[in-house]
This record gives C-alpha cells, sequence and structure tokens, in this order.
C-alpha cells in the first residue's frame, strides 16, 4: 500500500471497478470495493498488522450474474492486490 492509499481500476463490459486501500491515522486501514462509483464491500484493519481480507460482490454483465473477489494481502510496508471475475484473473490498473 502506499503512503495513504492505493486506488487500482479496471473496466469489465460499461462497469468501472475500483479498488481502494486508503490509510487512516485513527481507523486503521480500510479497503474497498466500489462499481460505478458505489460502494459494494468494504474491510477494516484496525491494527495495520498483516493479513488477508476478501472483498466480494456480484455484477451483471449482460443480463448475467458474474461473482467479483478481490484479495487484499497486506504485508508491513505494502499491500498486493488481486481480482477474479468468476475465477478468472482480471487486471488491475494502479492510478494511484
Amino acid at each position: 500500500m502506499g503512503l495513504l492509499r492505493d486506488k487500482l481500476v479496471t473496466k469489465i463490459g460499461t462497469h468501472t471497478i475500483e479498488v481502494r486501500g486508503d490509510n487512516h491515522v485513527l481507523r486503521g486501514l480500510i479497503y474497498k470495493l466500489l462499481i460505478d462509483g458505489e460502494e459494494v464491500a468494504s474491510e477494516q484493519n484496525f491494527w495495520k498488522l498483516p493479513t488477508k481480507r476478501r472483498l466480494e460482490a456480484q455484477i451483471d454483465i449482460n443480463g448475467t450474474q458474474k461473482n467479483i473477489v478481490v484479495l487484499v494481502k497486506q504485508q508491513i510496508l505494502s499491500a498486493d492486490f488481486s481480482m477474479m471475475l468468476d475465477s478468472e484473473p482480471i487486471q488491475l490498473k494502479r492510478v494511484e
């Protein structure tokens, strides 16, 4: 994770998917999954310890419900993010 935040983005069909990791001094690390700007899942790591978190949501693509899973692996000074759409890896682009 960056010093204050991470923002990763991808497009799936007509949808914009964002994954955010924010470092809040008093609230710890907060991870969010947004679809078209709307928050659909979030997790908090209050103590900022190395951990793994999972964000899940469903998205409608061409009339079919698909599962989105974001895995966050928090390490001491960084975080790794990976996304899957129905078990298929999706590339995320880091924008912040």
